[in-house]
């Protein structure tokens, strides 16, 4: 890691005697639990009482390296408390990996309180952003609500990037309260921020408006859903935005623009399940890495759904599972419905009783979701069958029956 700051000094006490009389800055490096890992510190010059301008100090690269992560990083300018005069520091440095770290960071864009972002192409250090990601900003020339929208103008699909909430929470207990709940897109859904008495097991509906310009709809042929804006919601097992991320489970939900150039605003929704363990929610607007042109987003909403009012297509499962075929037993055709819980290679086949394998239905790569595939067996004889679904480490079967 590489640390550093500029600093210039005026009517400081001189050739102090002790630590209560002397000017340093520091930067201390602490573990999620609070613990402190090290720190470095350097004296500011007081041999004379006033510099002559700006003094730079500075780590050699590699010169100081951590023995662990850290969590949390504090830097201080601090006067002992027998120290005297002024001091002015600026021009922090704290750069380290290639380069992760930068001076500036999270000003660019223009997010407000409680948002924040990773760009291109190393999260955050504004005097680097690239690859179209430079020109994100909060914008005032469009919006569906209100004044301001959040604009990624001109992406060239070469790396993805997002734009994120803090860590809400979900759960906590409101007297009387019942859960936000809303219809698709009505208007008394809330912002992620006002979520209240949401339990396990509930299906929450994440929606928000969009307009796009500029797009190359012709490259998802190639890129599959790697050219798409996703929604990316994330649950954590714990609240507040300094006791760790606390991650345990996320997805990127693509969404499926229309075949077109540009679109005015529509509106754009995933459902997800609360998963168990989660005590608060974080929420990203997120271009992936193929994603060509421009889109506005605003209004990103949020609300419980009874399960009557779930899509399934946009519903994003914690878990892996094959469901029994129905109808069962059938003639000709049922319907296999299946769930994988993340982005999987795919194989869902039929068998005969001695194992033969009788047609494959599905064998490709997938998105995390909900799957209803039908199986024809018009050609085949009465009698019991198996279907056997491959994804990932995932493996199951059941027995169907068809009867002409």
């Amino acid at each position: 890691i590489q640390m550093g700051f500029s600093y210039k000094t005026m009517d400081v006490n001189t050739n102090p005697a002790n630590d209560d009389a002397k000017w340093f800055c520091s930067y201390t490096f602490y573990r999620e639990d609070g613990s402190e890992i090290g720190q470095w510190k350097k004296e500011i010059d007081q041999s004379s009482a006033t510099s002559s301008g700006w003094v730079k100090i500075e780590t050699a690269v590699s010169e100081i390296s951590l023995p662990e992560d850290s969590y949390k990083t504090i830097v201080r300018v601090v006067g002992g408390k027998d120290a005297t005069g002024t001091v002015w520091a600026d021009n922090f440095v704290f750069t380290g990996r290639d380069g992760w770290a930068g001076q500036i960071w999270n000003t660019q864009v223009g997010v407000p309180t409680g948002w924040f972002y990773w760009l291109p192409p190393n999260g955050g250090n504004d005097g680097q952003l690239t690859k179209g990601y430079e020109n994100t900003i909060i914008t005032d020339e469009t919006a569906y609500q209100g004044l301001y929208s959040l604009k990624f103008k001109d992406l060239e699909g070469l790396g993805d990037g997002f734009v994120g909430t803090v860590k809400y929470p979900i759960g906590k207990a409101v007297p009387g309260a019942a859960p936000v709940r809303a219809t698709e897109y009505s208007t008394d859904m809330m912002d992620v921020s006002s979520l209240q008495n949401v339990k396990v097991g509930d299906i929450i509906r994440i929606s928000v408006w969009i307009k796009g310009e500029n797009l190359q709809p012709d490259s998802a042929l190639s890129a599959g859903d790697q050219w798409s804006v996703s929604l990316t919601p994330i649950f954590h097992d714990r609240e507040g935005n300094t006791n760790g991320w606390g991650q345990i489970w996320a997805s990127d939900m693509p969404f499926v623009f229309p075949n077109a150039t540009s679109f005015d605003w529509m509106p754009f929704y995933k459902d997800v399940e609360v998963v168990e363990g989660a005590t608060s929610i974080s929420v990203r607007l997120h271009p992936l890495g193929k994603f060509q042109g421009t889109v506005w987003m605003d209004a990103l909403k949020i609300s419980v759904i009874s399960p009557t009012d779930v899509n399934g297509d946009n519903t994003i499962p914690n878990t892996f599972s094959l469901s029994q075929n129905y109808p069962n037993p059938f003639n000709p055709t049922t319907i296999i419905q299946y769930s994988i819980k993340e982005v999987s290679n795919v194989k869902l086949r039929v068998y005969d009783m001695l194992g033969r394998e009788i047609k494959t239905l599905v064998n490709q790569q997938q998105s995390a979701g909900r799957y209803n595939i039908e199986f024809n067996a018009a050609n085949l004889s009465s009698g019991v069958y198996f279907y056997r679904i491959e994804a990932g480490n995932f493996v199951a079967s059941k027995k169907l029956l068809l009867l002409k």
